[in-house]
């Protein structure tokens, strides 16, 4: 677990699946979903299964709440934001950081092959570089005990040589 590790790498480990809706579902649907799952955000699928868009919780309250339009008779694809930045599996967990960094983004659906492969979420990626921090500095912390017993070890044989050298240098 690095920050070089693969996205399909943290898809893998989450084990979970990514929801989805299709454009022609309802508003009230996506909130009922994403009440039910605990979760911020939906895939939205286009005709041909391909991502569409996303349909946030930032969608709901910027482009329905505040705009005043009815969940129950307002589309997916009238709200929903549009041709998302989709990444490949293959990315990087840095390069990804970097993605929703600077194009101020919490979500990034995954794609290889042109399929959808699942959603990560900014959480998502500060998690696992947490836990690949954690990590790191576990073995840095493992690799100075062992060169510190080494070095104690190196200590007291030279002392030892030392005390050797003495005894022969009073005893002539």
């Amino acid at each position: 677990m690095s920050m070089k590790s693969t996205l399909a790498e943290i898809v893998s480990a989450k084990n979970k699946d990514t929801h989805t809706l299709s454009q022609t579902n309802l508003v009230s649907e996506a909130i009922e979903k994403m009440s039910n799952r605990n979760i911020g955000a939906l895939v939205i699928l286009g005709d041909d299964g391909g991502v569409s868009g996303i349909f946030s919780e930032r969608d709901l309250l910027n482009r329905v709440a505040a705009k005043g339009l009815d969940p129950a008779s307002t589309a997916l694809a009238d709200v929903m934001t549009p041709d998302p930045i989709c990444v490949d599996t293959s990315m990087t967990v840095e390069d990804a950081m970097h993605e929703v960094t600077d194009k101020r983004i919490r979500h990034l659906p995954l794609v290889s092959e042109g399929k959808m492969q699942g959603l990560i979420s900014s959480r998502d990626l500060t998690a696992w570089a947490v836990t690949a921090q954690k990590s790191e500095i576990e073995g840095l912390r493992t690799k100075l005990a062992s060169g510190a017993a080494k070095n104690k070890a190196l200590i007291a044989l030279i002392a030892g040589l030392a005390i050797l050298v003495l005894i022969g240098v009073l005893s002539n």
